[in-house]
C-alpha cells in the first residue's frame, strides 16, 4: 500500500550512493564517481526512502569529507544561504537545508556527526532531527563508519520545513528495532511535563562567541510557548550542569576525544583515498594550508587540511583523550539522570544564526554545541523560530533562528512531539526566504 510519503520529491546529501548520481562527499580524489557504478551499491538510506515511494531529484552539496561547518569543497565549490547569499547556510548538510529552505523540495535526508543536521536547520530556518545513536544505518555512506562506534555518533536523519513531516522519514530510515523501540509523538502529553532550561551556551564565555540576543529572545519566546502548554519549566543554573560539560571548552574537547578514540580511518585517509588501488597524490598538509592562505590551486580545502594536521596532533596526547573520553562517559550519565526519561531539555543551537562565508574558521569551539550530543548518542530536534531577527539586531537582520530539544536515549518521539506542538501553537516555524524585502 502506498503510505504517507508516497510521491514526495526529496533531496539527499552527496555523501550517501545514489544510483547514477555524485558520490564524492567533497573529496576531489572521489571527482567523476557515481552511486550505482563500479560495485558501489545504493546507501542503505536511499533504499529506504525509495521503498517508500519517495522521488530523490538529486543529491546536496557538503563540506569536503562532511566535517565542517559551511558546505563548500574543491569539486562543487560553496553553497549559500537562501536568507543572504554572502553567508553560509552551515554543515556539513548546508547544500540539502539550503535546498529545503528555498522550497525546491519539503524533505532532505542528511546526516549529523558534529551538528551537521541541526546547524543547517538553525542557519535554514528548519525543523532537523539527530536520532539517538544507532538508530539509522549509515552503510553506503561516507565517510565509512563500518562497525565502529563512530556509528553511533554518525546519525542520519531528516530535514523538512514542517515538524509533523519529520517522524514519518525518520521512521521510515529508522533500524525496525529502534522504531518498536520509540514510542509515539501523538501520544506524549505536553501538560505537567518537565522543561529543563539552559540559557547560555556550554562553552564559556570567552572560548566561544558572545551569545547573540535575538537567538536568547528567540528561545525565551520558545519556553514561554511550552509554558502556555501546560509544561513545567525548570531553569538550570550552569552549576546545575555536568562540571565536565560547562569547565572550559569541555563539550568540543570531549566530543572531539571521543570521535578520535572511535573512528576507523585517520581523517587524512579519508580525504586522500585509495581509488582503483592507487593513493590520492597532492601536496602535504602544511602546503595545503599555506595555499589556501595565498589563493594558489589546492586538493583540500583549509578546514579539512586544518582537521587532519590536528588530528595527528591530538594522537600525541593518548592520556589526555583517555581522560577526556572518561569524562564523557561521566557527562552522559549526569545527563540522563538529570533530564530522566519523561522530560526534555531546551538549550540555544549555536550562539549566533548564519554567519558571513569563512567566519566559521574563527569560531570552531561553537560547535561544541551541538557535538556534545553527538557523542552523548542523545536524540535533538532542532526548532526554528518563526520571527526573524530585526534591525535593532543589526549584525544579523532577516536571518532565522532556533534551539535545540534534548531527550534522553530512546525518547526520540518526545523531542519530535515537542517540536510538533510548538509548530501547531504558531510558536515555530519555517520563515520562508521568498518573502523578505
Amino acid at each position: 500500500p502506498q503510505g504517507t510519503l508516497w510521491g514526495v520529491p526529496i533531496v539527499v546529501k552527496e555523501c550517501m550512493a545514489v544510483a547514477g548520481m555524485p558520490y564524492t562527499s567533497g573529496v576531489l580524489a572521489r571527482a567523476g564517481i557515481r552511486g550505482g557504478e563500479n560495485g558501489v551499491e545504493e546507501a542503505d538510506c536511499v533504499e529506504a526512502v525509495r521503498a517508500a515511494g519517495m522521488i530523490i531529484i538529486g543529491v546536496t552539496n557538503t563540506s569536503e569529507a562532511c566535517m565542517w561547518m559551511e558546505s563548500s569543497n574543491p569539486i562543487f565549490g560553496c553553497s549559500n544561504n537562501p536568507y543572504d547569499l554572502r553567508r553560509t547556510p552551515g554543515g556539513s548538510s548546508g547544500g540539502a537545508g539550503a535546498a529545503v529552505a528555498s522550497r525546491m523540495v519539503p524533505l532532505a535526508v542528511t546526516s549529523d556527526v558534529g551538528g551537521s543536521t541541526r546547524i543547517p536547520s538553525l542557519y535554514n530556518g528548519l525543523f532537523g532531527h539527530k536520532p539517538t545513536g544507532g538508530s539509522i544505518s549509515n552503510e553506503g555512506c561516507i565517510p565509512a563508519c563500518g562497525d565502529s562506534h563512530i556509528q553511533r555518533y554518525c546519525q542520519l536523519g531528516p530535514t523538512a520545513r514542517h515538524a509533523e513531516d519529520l517522524w514519518p522519514l525518520l521512521c521510515t530510515l529508522a533500524k525496525p528495532a529502534s522504531v518498536e523501540g520509540w514510542g509515539n509523538p501523538g501520544s506524549v502529553k505536553l501538560k505537567g511535563m518537565r522543561v529543563y532550561v539552559c540559557e547560555q551556551p556550554f562553552t564559556m564565555l570567552g572560548l566561544r562567541s558572545a551569545h547573540t540576543p535575538a537567538l536568547v529572545n528567540a528561545q525565551k519566546h520558545i519556553v514561554n510557548a511550552l509554558g502556555e502548554l501546560g509544561c513545567e519549566v525548570v531553569v538550570l543554573s550552569r552549576q546545575d550542569l555536568p562540571k565536565h560539560l560547562v569547565t572550559g571548552a569541555g563539550a568540543f574537547e570531549i566530543w572531539s576525544a571521543m570521535m578520535d578514540g572511535a573512528t576507523p580511518e585517520a581523517f587524512h585517509d579519508t580525504i586522500n583515498p585509495a581509488i582503483d588501488g592507487h593513493k590520492a597524490g597532492g601536496h602535504g598538509l602544511v602546503s595545503e594550508l599555506i595555499r589556501s592562505f595565498v589563493g594558489a590551486p589546492r586538493s583540500h580545502s583549509m578546514p579539512a587540511a586544518a582537521l587532519a594536521l590536528l588530528e595527528k596532533g591530538v594522537a600525541l596526547a593518548p592520556k589526555h583523550n583517555a581522560a577526556l573520553i572518561a569524562k564523557g562517559a561521566l557527562v552522559q550519565r549526569q545527563l540522563e539522570e538529570l533530564i530522566g526519561p519523561r522530560a526534555v531539555m531546551i538549550c540555544p543551537s549555536l550562539p549566533n544564526p548564519a554567519p558571513r562565508h569563512a567566519e566559521p574558521l574563527l569560531r570552531v569551539l561553537d560547535s561544541g554545541q551541538t557535538s556534545i550530543f553527538n557523542a552523548m548518542e542523545l536524540p535533538v530536534t532542532a526548532v526554528p523560530v518563526p520571527f526573524l531577527t530585526t534591525s535593532r539586531d543589526s549584525s544579523c537582520a532577516g536571518l532565522p533562528l532556533g534551539v535545540q530539544v534534548v531527550a534522553s536515549r530512546g525518547q526520540d518521539h518526545r523531542t519530535v512531539a515537542v517540536a510538533m506542538a510548538l509548530e501547531a501553537a504558531g510558536a515555530a516555524a519555517s520563515p520562508s526566504p521568498l518573502y523578505l524585502g
